[in-house]
């Protein structure tokens, strides 16, 4: 449940978890969701997450905003060593700005491994391949 300012709801499963975004978001948004996730021991030891931005408005966040999540998730993956980060973006926009994210990420040369979709069942299935 979306409450007051928060425009995410997270969901723990064992060694993974879910983050669904709505309505209108910002990077601060994304930008609280990761300290949250990093405040969590769970974020640690989870293997694998599925970032849904398929009811949010991204309008708002341009390619240079996302360099606070990439300092983020570098920053964790000192400890996060592997781990499978599905996102699931519809419009052009949200592919744009997720894949600038991904493409940084790549570029530091990151442990992690990316997939963006269209759909949730594209996203589980690359999840549990």
């Amino acid at each position: 449940v979306v409450s007051g300012m928060k425009k995410f709801k997270i969901e723990w499963s064992d060694k993974s978890y879910r983050i669904d975004f709505s309505g209108s978001i910002s990077m601060a948004d994304i930008d609280e969701a990761n300290k949250i996730l990093n405040g969590d021991e769970r974020y640690y030891s989870s293997q694998y997450s599925l970032w849904d931005f398929t009811n949010a408005d991204m309008s708002r966040i341009v390619p240079c905003d996302i360099d606070s999540a990439v300092a983020i998730d570098l920053g964790a993956e000192t400890t996060l060593k592997h781990h499978r980060l599905a996102i699931i973006a519809c419009t052009p926009h949200e592919k744009y700005i997720t894949k600038c994210y991904v493409d940084i990420m790549k570029g530091h040369e990151t442990t992690w491994s990316f997939g963006i979709f269209s759909n949730e069942n594209e996203a589980l299935a690359w999840l549990h391949a």
